[in-house]
């Protein structure tokens, strides 16, 4: 069986060209300007796990990174830390892994509840 594939469901908005006080893009606009275009990536995916059969499950990804994988605290006092220690637990994390960890969890939540209802 093929795994489900989990993704961030992306708010597409924030990739908006915002222009400053001067309607001149901010820096953040003028940047994205260089990245794949995010629905583009988003349905390249969708796509090719529809070809193939594989669902392509996209999560709400807040606080994701803040949630500890290992006993779900969220550590809302994180700043821009890449690893961190769970306040609650001492669990050690990559932010990114952790995130990921999340992430999939959430997919999974999400297929269960879709399979049950499917029932």
């Amino acid at each position: 069986k093929r795994q489900p594939i989990a993704i961030e469901k992306i708010d597409l908005s924030t990739f908006a060209e915002v222009k400053d006080k001067d309607n001149e893009l901010s820096d953040q606009a003028r940047s994205n300007r260089f990245l794949v275009a995010p629905s583009e990536l988003i349905g390249a995916i969708k796509n090719a796990g529809h070809r193939e059969g594989i669902p392509v499950i996209e999560v709400n990804p807040a606080n994701t990174s803040k949630t500890c994988s290992e006993c779900g605290a969220v550590n809302k006092e994180l700043g821009a830390e890449s690893n961190w220690t769970c306040p609650s637990c001492n669990a050690e994390h990559d932010r990114d892994q952790n995130a990921a960890i999340n992430i999939a969890r959430r997919a999974e939540e999400k297929l269960k509840k879709t399979d049950e209802n499917t029932k």
